[in-house]
């Protein structure tokens, strides 16, 4: 695949979602969230491309069933954590959260340094739910 056809499969795969708390309507920044879907996941997958799927769930429903490939790093300890994850490649966050949670994950890895993350964009249940069961390794 040429590069043009490439840049084309990245940009299909992605989405900028803009985020705003409508009870701080007008108080700073809008937050930026870059998301993918998960049929994009799964395509970067069956290419090979490298790719850290970080489970954010709880162990507890990690070790019930999670993406292939996927590390668990629970919510509650990301911000101790973090330093585990590389800055190199793609990072995928996703949990079966609410949108403050997710966006809070990921505002904290921005404010960490982080550059090469995203949000799975439905989460754990849609992934299942668009994609069927996901073995777990």
């Amino acid at each position: 695949m040429g590069r043009s056809g490439r840049k084309a499969r990245i940009l299909a795969g992605l989405s900028l979602v803009l985020l705003r708390d409508p009870t701080e309507a007008g108080h700073g920044d809008i937050p930026r969230i870059v998301s993918v879907r998960s049929e994009y996941v799964q395509q970067l997958q069956n290419t090979g491309e490298r790719i850290l799927l970080v489970d954010l769930r709880s162990s507890s429903d990690y070790h019930a069933g999670h993406l292939p490939g996927a590390i668990s790093l629970p919510i509650s300890e990301l911000a101790q954590r973090h330093a585990e994850l590389p800055r190199a490649g793609r990072l995928i966050l996703y949990c079966d959260c609410s949108l403050a949670e997710i966006t809070t994950a990921y505002e904290l890895l921005r404010a960490k340094g982080y550059q090469n993350h995203a949000v799975l964009e439905d989460g754990y249940r849609g992934f299942i739910r668009r994609l069927g069961p996901a073995p777990s390794r």
